[in-house]
C-alpha cells in the first residue's frame, strides 16, 4: 500500500503471491493512494478476492500510477459485482494510470477488464505504450475478462481512456502482437 503521502518506485524485483480478501478488496499486489512508478519487475501471481475486488495486480485508487516498463501478469480479481475487475490494473476513484512501456499479459478478472479495468478513473496509454494482450487475439497469454467483456481493457462510464472511447465499451486489440489495434 502507499498512502497520500508516499511514493514506491519499481525498477526490478518482483511483487508476487499475494492476496487480498478484506472487505473491499482493492489491489492484490500493490494498492495505489500516492505515487506509484513502474520502470521494470514484474507484478504476478497476486489475487483481489471479495465481492468488491478490483485490481489483481495494482488498483490505482486515488494517486498516480506510471508505467514505462516491466510487466504485470498472472494476476486475478475474483468479484461477485460486475461493477468491479482489472485482473491486472483497476484504475477507481479519480485515479491516474499512465502506460509509456511494459507489458500486461496473462490477467484474469472474473468480471470485466481482464487487462485493465477504468471506473472513475483515468487511463493514458500513450502511442509507444507497452503491449496489452487480448484473449481473442492471445488465447495462451492474452488477459481474459470471464464475461467477456474487455478482455483487454473496459471502461465503465464516468472513466476515461485517452477521451477518444464512449462509456460502456468493452475494448480488445484483435491485432496479434500489437499494442493497440482496440475496436469496440
Amino acid at each position: 500500500t502507499i498512502n497520500s503521502s508516499g511514493t514506491l518506485k519499481m525498477n526490478g524485483g518482483k511483487i508476487s503471491g499475494n492476496t487480498n480478501t478484506t472487505p473491499y478488496s482493492y489491489g492484490g499486489g500493490v494498492f495505489v493512494d500516492g505515487t506509484f512508478t513502474m520502470s521494470g519487475g514484474e507484478i504476478s501471481g497476486n489475487k483481489s478476492v471479495q465481492t468488491y475486488a478490483g485490481g489483481g495486480g495494482v488498483c490505482v485508487y486515488s494517486g498516480t500510477f506510471t508505467m514505462s516498463g516491466g510487466k504485470i501478469s498472472g494476476n486475478t480479481s475474483d468479484s461477485s459485482s460486475s461493477i468491479y475487475g482489472g485482473g491486472g490494473v483497476f484504475v477507481y476513484n479519480s485515479g491516474t494510470f499512465t502506460m509509456n512501456g511494459g507489458e500486461i499479459s496473462g490477467n484474469t478478472s472474473s468480471t470485466n477488464g481482464g487487462g485493465v479495468y477504468i471506473s472513475d478513473g483515468i487511463f493514458i496509454k500513450t502511442a509507444a505504450g507497452g503491449v496489452i494482450t487480448g484473449y481473442g487475439s492471445d488465447t495462451t497469454n492474452g488477459n481474459r475478462g470471464v464475461q467477456n467483456r474487455g478482455h483487454a481493457v473496459y471502461r465503465l462510464y464516468g472513466s476515461s481512456l485517452n477521451n477518444t472511447v464512449s462509456a460502456n465499451k468493452a475494448l480488445d486489440s484483435r491485432v496479434s502482437g500489437s499494442s493497440g489495434g482496440w475496436t469496440e
